[in-house]
Protein backbone atom coordinates (compact mmCIF):
# COMPACT_ATOMS: atom_id res chain seq x y z
CA UNK A 1 0.00 0.00 0.00
CA UNK A 2 1.30 3.78 -0.71
CA UNK A 3 0.09 5.87 2.48
CA UNK A 4 1.09 9.45 1.38
CA UNK A 5 0.30 12.32 0.11
CA UNK A 6 1.50 13.39 -2.82
CA UNK A 7 1.29 9.77 -4.20
CA UNK A 8 -1.06 10.99 -6.86
CA UNK A 9 2.33 10.09 -9.76
CA UNK A 10 2.21 6.68 -8.71
CA UNK A 11 0.10 4.05 -10.56
CA UNK A 12 0.20 0.51 -9.06
CA UNK A 13 -1.29 -2.94 -10.45
CA UNK A 14 -0.65 -6.62 -9.47
CA UNK A 15 2.40 -6.97 -11.66
CA UNK A 16 3.90 -3.27 -12.26
CA UNK A 17 4.63 -0.03 -10.39
CA UNK A 18 5.01 3.50 -12.79
CA UNK A 19 6.02 6.48 -11.06
CA UNK A 20 5.26 9.64 -13.22
CA UNK A 21 7.88 11.91 -12.86
CA UNK A 22 11.40 10.23 -11.57
CA UNK A 23 12.79 8.06 -9.07
CA UNK A 24 14.96 8.92 -6.11
CA UNK A 25 16.70 6.24 -3.67
CA UNK A 26 18.03 7.74 -0.90
CA UNK A 27 20.00 4.55 0.14
CA UNK A 28 20.15 1.41 -1.15
CA UNK A 29 20.62 -0.59 -4.60
CA UNK A 30 17.75 -1.39 -7.49
CA UNK A 31 18.15 -5.47 -8.06
CA UNK A 32 17.08 -6.69 -11.05
CA UNK A 33 16.10 -10.45 -11.79
CA UNK A 34 18.13 -12.71 -13.73
CA UNK A 35 17.86 -12.08 -17.41
CA UNK A 36 16.55 -8.57 -17.05
CA UNK A 37 17.56 -5.17 -17.33
CA UNK A 38 17.12 -2.09 -17.46
CA UNK A 39 15.10 -1.20 -21.11
CA UNK A 40 15.74 1.79 -23.36
CA UNK A 41 12.94 0.31 -26.06
CA UNK A 42 11.03 4.04 -25.05
CA UNK A 43 13.62 5.79 -27.60
CA UNK A 44 14.13 3.71 -30.76
CA UNK A 45 16.87 5.30 -31.98
CA UNK A 46 18.57 3.09 -34.71
CA UNK A 47 17.34 1.66 -37.10
CA UNK A 48 19.59 -2.08 -37.33
CA UNK A 49 19.85 -2.11 -33.52
CA UNK A 50 19.26 -5.68 -32.12
CA UNK A 51 18.65 -5.03 -28.26
CA UNK A 52 17.66 -1.67 -26.07
CA UNK A 53 18.27 -3.32 -23.35
CA UNK A 54 21.18 -3.50 -21.01
CA UNK A 55 21.56 -6.80 -18.96
CA UNK A 56 24.62 -7.41 -17.68
CA UNK A 57 27.42 -4.79 -16.22
CA UNK A 58 30.50 -5.99 -14.12
CA UNK A 59 34.00 -4.67 -13.35
CA UNK A 60 36.46 -6.12 -11.50
CA UNK A 61 40.34 -7.49 -11.64
CA UNK A 62 42.22 -10.38 -13.60
CA UNK A 63 46.05 -11.76 -13.22
CA UNK A 64 47.61 -11.14 -16.47
CA UNK A 65 49.92 -13.79 -17.47
CA UNK A 66 52.93 -14.10 -20.00
CA UNK A 67 54.03 -17.64 -21.26
CA UNK A 68 56.70 -18.74 -24.08
CA UNK A 69 55.49 -22.28 -25.94
CA UNK A 70 52.65 -22.53 -23.21
CA UNK A 71 54.93 -22.34 -20.14
CA UNK A 72 56.52 -19.93 -17.92
CA UNK A 73 59.21 -22.17 -16.12
CA UNK A 74 61.17 -19.94 -13.30
CA UNK A 75 59.44 -17.01 -15.08
CA UNK A 76 59.59 -13.92 -12.03
CA UNK A 77 57.15 -11.21 -12.03
CA UNK A 78 58.09 -7.97 -10.94
CA UNK A 79 54.20 -6.30 -10.81
CA UNK A 80 51.39 -6.81 -13.33
CA UNK A 81 47.52 -5.91 -13.19
CA UNK A 82 45.00 -6.08 -15.29
CA UNK A 83 41.35 -4.51 -14.39
CA UNK A 84 38.14 -4.30 -16.89
CA UNK A 85 34.71 -3.31 -16.69
CA UNK A 86 31.72 -5.86 -18.42
CA UNK A 87 28.91 -3.93 -20.02
CA UNK A 88 26.39 -6.23 -21.92
CA UNK A 89 28.25 -8.56 -24.25
CA UNK A 90 31.39 -6.09 -24.74
CA UNK A 91 34.59 -6.26 -22.28
CA UNK A 92 37.43 -3.49 -21.60
CA UNK A 93 40.56 -4.39 -20.47
CA UNK A 94 43.38 -2.11 -19.22
CA UNK A 95 46.73 -4.48 -18.19
CA UNK A 96 50.24 -3.84 -17.26
CA UNK A 97 52.94 -6.76 -16.96
CA UNK A 98 56.78 -6.58 -15.54
CA UNK A 99 59.01 -8.69 -15.68
CA UNK A 100 62.42 -9.11 -13.59
CA UNK A 101 63.32 -12.65 -15.20
CA UNK A 102 61.68 -14.19 -18.31
CA UNK A 103 62.78 -17.46 -17.17
CA UNK A 104 63.81 -20.86 -19.16
CA UNK A 105 60.78 -21.52 -21.15
CA UNK A 106 61.13 -21.27 -25.39
CA UNK A 107 58.77 -20.71 -27.80
CA UNK A 108 55.90 -18.30 -28.74
CA UNK A 109 55.00 -15.43 -26.51
CA UNK A 110 51.40 -15.19 -25.77
CA UNK A 111 49.65 -13.26 -22.42
CA UNK A 112 47.07 -14.86 -21.17
CA UNK A 113 44.00 -14.39 -18.78
CA UNK A 114 41.94 -12.57 -20.38
CA UNK A 115 38.91 -12.05 -17.78
CA UNK A 116 36.11 -13.72 -20.94
CA UNK A 117 36.96 -15.99 -23.52
CA UNK A 118 36.79 -13.78 -26.68
CA UNK A 119 33.85 -13.87 -29.14
CA UNK A 120 34.11 -16.89 -31.87
CA UNK A 121 32.94 -14.96 -34.79
CA UNK A 122 35.94 -12.22 -35.13
CA UNK A 123 39.31 -11.46 -34.47
CA UNK A 124 40.69 -8.92 -32.06
CA UNK A 125 44.13 -6.49 -31.95
CA UNK A 126 44.89 -4.77 -28.39
CA UNK A 127 46.61 -1.43 -27.75
CA UNK A 128 50.09 -0.99 -25.97
CA UNK A 129 50.44 2.29 -24.65
CA UNK A 130 53.98 1.78 -23.61
CA UNK A 131 56.14 -1.17 -24.33
CA UNK A 132 60.10 -2.46 -23.70
CA UNK A 133 60.29 -6.19 -24.98
CA UNK A 134 63.78 -5.89 -25.36
CA UNK A 135 65.77 -7.76 -27.80
CA UNK A 136 63.25 -8.47 -30.73
CA UNK A 137 64.86 -6.45 -33.28
CA UNK A 138 61.38 -5.69 -34.78
CA UNK A 139 59.82 -2.48 -36.11
CA UNK A 140 56.76 -2.52 -34.38
CA UNK A 141 54.23 -5.63 -33.00
CA UNK A 142 50.66 -6.35 -32.42
CA UNK A 143 48.80 -8.11 -29.56
CA UNK A 144 46.33 -9.98 -31.50
CA UNK A 145 43.75 -12.84 -30.77
CA UNK A 146 42.47 -14.98 -33.00
CA UNK A 147 39.03 -15.59 -31.54
CA UNK A 148 37.17 -18.07 -28.86
CA UNK A 149 40.72 -17.85 -26.56
CA UNK A 150 41.73 -15.94 -23.61
CA UNK A 151 45.28 -15.17 -24.87
CA UNK A 152 46.71 -12.63 -26.88
CA UNK A 153 49.62 -13.40 -29.37
CA UNK A 154 52.91 -11.35 -29.94
CA UNK A 155 53.03 -10.84 -33.56
CA UNK A 156 55.86 -8.83 -34.93
CA UNK A 157 54.93 -6.65 -37.86
CA UNK A 158 58.41 -5.35 -40.25
CA UNK A 159 57.95 -2.26 -41.80
CA UNK A 160 58.05 -4.03 -45.85
CA UNK A 161 55.42 -5.98 -44.06
CA UNK A 162 57.05 -9.49 -45.95
CA UNK A 163 58.18 -11.17 -42.82
CA UNK A 164 56.21 -10.93 -40.18
CA UNK A 165 56.11 -13.66 -37.63
CA UNK A 166 54.94 -14.21 -34.03
CA UNK A 167 57.76 -13.23 -31.60
CA UNK A 168 59.44 -15.76 -29.52
CA UNK A 169 61.25 -15.81 -26.07
CA UNK A 170 64.52 -15.06 -27.93
CA UNK A 171 62.74 -11.66 -28.40
CA UNK A 172 62.24 -10.39 -24.83
CA UNK A 173 64.70 -9.06 -22.47
CA UNK A 174 64.30 -10.12 -18.48
CA UNK A 175 62.93 -6.66 -17.83
CA UNK A 176 60.48 -6.63 -20.51
CA UNK A 177 57.45 -5.04 -19.73
CA UNK A 178 53.91 -4.10 -21.43
CA UNK A 179 51.24 -1.26 -20.77
CA UNK A 180 48.05 -2.01 -22.81
CA UNK A 181 44.32 -1.54 -23.71
CA UNK A 182 41.38 -3.45 -25.34
CA UNK A 183 37.87 -3.99 -26.02
CA UNK A 184 36.47 -6.99 -27.11
CA UNK A 185 33.17 -8.69 -27.83
CA UNK A 186 32.24 -12.21 -26.34
CA UNK A 187 29.26 -14.56 -27.37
Amino acid sequence: KIRTSGAEGLTLSSTALTVANGLTLTDGDIALASGHGVSFASTSDGTTMTSELLDDYEEGTFNIGLTFGGNANNMSINSRSGHYLKLGNRIFVNFMFYLSSKGDSTGVAQLTGLPFTTSSSTQFHANKYDDRIGNSGSDDFQLYNGGNSTQLSFFEQDTDQTNNSALQQDSFANTSYIIGTMQYFID
